[in-house]
C-alpha cells in the first residue's frame, strides 16, 4: 500500500491561457526563488483550454522540474474557475495563486510569505502604480470597488488581484463551498481569517496580449456582483416598491385633487407608470437571469479535467486521507 507523499509548504498555483512565450522565464524567477526558500514546493499549471504550444512548453518543464506539475482542463473555462481547479489540487500548507504572464513579480512572493508567517492567513496583493493601464482601465476598476462595496457590502479592498496566499485552513473552508461562476476576491474577503496585504508594482507582459478584453472584464464584474445577489435584488425591489408609492399616489392626486388640471397630471402619472412598468421588468428580468444561472449549474461540474501530469494520487481521495488523518 502506497502511503501520502509528505506535505510541500508552498503550492504555487498558476492559471493561463495561451502563455507559451512567458512560461520559460517565470519557471526560472520561480526555480531561482524556490531554491532560494528551500522548501519542499509544488509549482501547479493550470492550463486553462490553451490553443498555442503552452501544454509542450509545461511538459518539458515537467521533465526536467520533478516540482512542475499540470493541470490541463478541457476547455477554457476562464481564469477565475482555473485557479479553483488549481487550488483543489493544491497540497501545500500555503497555497500561493499568481498569473503566468510575469505580471505579479516573483519577488514579492518573499513579503506574502513573511506576512503569513506573522499569523496572517489572506495575505493579497495591492497593485500600485497602474502606470502601464490606459485611462479607461485604472477609471474602470476604481469605479467596480466602489460599486462592488455598495451593492454586497463586501469590504473588498480596491485594487486587489489574484495574487494572494491562502493558509491551508482558508483552503479548506474554500473547497467547501458551492461555487458556480466565483469571484474570488470577494469570497477570499468575505471568509474572514487575518488578512493583509502586500502592496507591489505590477510589470509589463513578459510576452503575448492581454487575455481579458472588455467583454471579458465586464463578465468579471457581473460575476462579482453575482456572486452576493442579496443586496443588489433588495435594492432593485426596493425602489420598485417606491415608483409604485409614487405612482398610486400620482393617480389619487388625479382623482382626487387635480380634476382642474387634469391634462398635466394625468401626463405625470403615465409617466411615472411607465416608470414603474420598466422597472419591474427588469427587477423581473433579473431575477430571471440569477435564477437561471444557478439552475444552469446545479448539476454541472464547476470544470473538467482533460489529463494530469505529476500528481501521485487523486486529489479529491488524498482530501479524504487528509481529513481522516485529521
Amino acid at each position: 500500500m502506497r502511503t501520502a507523499p509528505s506535505q510541500p509548504e508552498f503550492s504555487f498555483v498558476i492559471p493561463l491561457f495561451n502563455e507559451e512565450g512567458s512560461l520559460p522565464a517565470l519557471h526560472q524567477s520561480l526555480a531561482s526563488l524556490l531554491d532560494d526558500l528551500g522548501e519542499e514546493t509544488e509549482i501547479i499549471f493550470v492550463d486553462d483550454g490553451s490553443t498555442d504550444g503552452s501544454l509542450t512548453v509545461l511538459l518539458g518543464l515537467h521533465q526536467k522540474d520533478p516540482r512542475v506539475k499540470i493541470v490541463q482542463l478541457s476547455r477554457n473555462f476562464g481564469q477565475q474557475i482555473a485557479l479553483c481547479a488549481g487550488i483543489d489540487h493544491a497540497r501545500g500548507r500555503a497555497v500561493i495563486s499568481m498569473d503566468a504572464d510575469l505580471q505579479h513579480p516573483p519577488a514579492t512572493v518573499r513579503r506574502l510569505i513573511e506576512k503569513w508567517k506573522e499569523g496572517n492567513e489572506v495575505v493579497y496583493g495591492i497593485r500600485e502604480g497602474r502606470e502601464i493601464d490606459p485611462w479607461w482601465k485604472k477609471t474602470s476598476a476604481s469605479l467596480f470597488y466602489l460599486l462592488f462595496r455598495f451593492l454586497t457590502r463586501q469590504k473588498a479592498p480596491s485594487h486587489v488581484s489574484d495574487f494572494r496566499l491562502l493558509d491551508r485552513k482558508v483552503v479548506a473552508a474554500f473547497r467547501s463551498l458551492k461555487k458556480k461562476r466565483p469571484y474570488l476576491r470577494g469570497i477570499f474577503s468575505g471568509l474572514g481569517f487575518r488578512q493583509a496585504g502586500v502592496p507591489y508594482h505590477a510589470e509589463k507582459r513578459f510576452a503575448g496580449e492581454t487575455k481579458y478584453s472588455l467583454k471579458k472584464m465586464l463578465r468579471l464584474a457581473i460575476d462579482g456582483i453575482l456572486c452576493f445577489p442579496e443586496r443588489p435584488l433588495r435594492i432593485l425591489i426596493g425602489t420598485s416598491l417606491g415608483l409604485f408609492g409614487l405612482c398610486l399616489f400620482g393617480i389619487l392626486f388625479t382623482l382626487f385633487i387635480g380634476r382642474g388640471d387634469g391634462g398635466p397630471a394625468l401626463f405625470s402619472v403615465m409617466v411615472v407608470g411607465a416608470c414603474l412598468i420598466g422597472l419591474q421588468s427588469l427587477v423581473t428580468g433579473s431575477l430571471a437571469f440569477y435564477i437561471s444561472r444557478k439552475d444552469r449549474g446545479e448539476n454541472q461540474p464547476l470544470y473538467t479535467l482533460q489529463q494530469t501530469f505529476g500528481f501521485q494520487f487523486d486529489p479529491v481521495l488524498l482530501r479524504v486521507v487528509e481529513k481522516v488523518s485529521r
